[in-house]
């Protein structure tokens, strides 16, 4: 019940946005670590709600073209890949993400709140006046530009609250960095996007704490499965004391 429910509000949401876009703008994510490789991310979005999806560049392909132009995400699912998503309502305070982990999707319900603080400078991308904004997310750092003549309160990943459209966002060390790279704005004529119909139980997604929480225990479970199969005499670690330095969430 637990797959089914959660996979009826991915593909429902997924469907929405595929045939009723009113927005969508593609990043370019880079990271600092090879190890997270390089993705071409999706932000659907309307005046209330938005979408973000990471797509590897092994799954590029999968995208399709509706009738008037507009690319989507063919399959959120595929046989050897599920894709991370993030969904985001203004009206409302959860945010709800799905996170693919050593071979688990961990679904999660998180209450995010930015403390933003807008800056001075400004710089021109895809001919949009830009103005930067910085906030500390998790234990990290952040520089976000956002667009001031687009009053979009969306960006890329978790990122939103900002008075514009968020074009570009970097951690301070390069750990990521979101660049956008194509636009699709406005492209049917529909007001918003109706999720009303979707439904979900609170005891499908984990709170932040204990997505942590699992994370530690799925490692542990690989890092014991990887034990098994060395030499007898090889240990690893259960526990990896740098991963914190590459980790974009911090948790405590």
């Amino acid at each position: 019940m637990r797959f089914i429910s959660i996979m009826f509000f991915c593909f429902a949401a997924l469907n929405i946005y595929a045939q009723n876009v009113v927005s969508k703008v593609t990043y370019l994510e880079q990271a600092k670590s090879n190890k997270f490789g390089t993705f071409y991310s999706d932000l659907w979005f309307d005046n209330n709600s938005s979408l973000f999806i990471e797509i590897p560049n092994e799954l590029k392909n999968s995208t399709k073209k509706d009738g008037d132009g507009t690319t989507f995400i063919q399959h959120i699912n595929t046989p050897d890949k599920e894709l991370d998503y993030y969904f985001h309502q203004i009206n409302k305070s959860e945010f709800l993400f799905r996170h693919h982990y050593m071979g688990k999707s961990l679904y999660v319900k998180d209450t995010l709140e930015f403390d933003w603080e807008i800056k001075g400078q400004t710089k021109k991308i895809l001919g949009y006046r830009c103005q930067m904004a910085t906030t500390i997310f998790k234990g990290r750092n952040y520089i976000a530009w956002f667009n001031t003549e687009l009053i979009y309160p969306f960006g890329p990943w978790k990122f939103h609250g900002l008075p514009g459209l968020i074009m570009e966002l970097k951690e301070e060390n390069n750990l990521v960095h979101f660049y956008i790279k194509r636009m699709e704005l406005n492209k049917k004529d529909i007001n918003r996007i109706d999720l009303s119909e979707v439904s979900f139980k609170d005891n499908d997604y984990l709170n932040f704490e204990m997505y942590c929480l699992e994370k530690k225990i799925l490692l542990k479970k690989t890092v014991k499965l990887l034990q098994s199969r060395l030499p007898q005499g090889t240990n690893l670690a259960e526990e990896c004391k740098d991963c914190d330095d590459d980790e974009l969430e911090v948790c405590n």
